[in-house]
């Protein structure tokens, strides 16, 4: 499942900014982000095993997620319409079929438009900021 959004921000920023959650995520200082590059994180009582399957800065990342023999492949893609704008294309597939996937897939990508529609208030909060402080010195 996939859907498109457009935001006012530079494809680089939004970029910089997963960019730095992938690095968090992976618990290095320096990994080496291309495809194929792979670790895995802890939640809860489950380990989860990530590898990412596309890498292109700043337009695409993708990752194959796999937890408990489950597996899901998200995909952002980053397309500049200026400046200040982006549209961004971000793709869900869960393996397996039916209603009950589908309906996940459909809340995840919902969930996901919700989260850079988040990053976006954040970022253009940070720029107003900065041209506030600015103005003032």
């Amino acid at each position: 499942m996939k859907d498109t959004i457009q935001l006012n921000v530079s494809a680089q920023a939004l970029f910089d900014v997963m960019k730095r959650s992938l690095v968090l995520e992976t618990g290095e200082k320096h990994p080496k982000l291309a495809p194929g590059y792979s670790w895995s994180k802890k939640t809860g009582n489950r380990r989860t095993r990530v590898k990412l399957t596309d890498w292109k800065e700043p337009s695409a990342y993708a990752a194959h997620f796999s937890t408990d023999g489950k597996g899901l492949d998200v995909r952002y893609d980053l397309e500049p319409l200026g400046p200040d704008r982006v549209q961004v294309t971000y793709t869900h597939t869960l393996e397996g079929s039916g209603f009950l996937i589908r309906r996940q897939e459909k809340a995840a990508v919902k969930k996901a438009l919700e989260l850079l529609r988040n990053v976006e208030t954040v970022l253009l909060a940070q720029a107003a900021q900065q041209k506030t402080s600015g103005n003032q010195e």
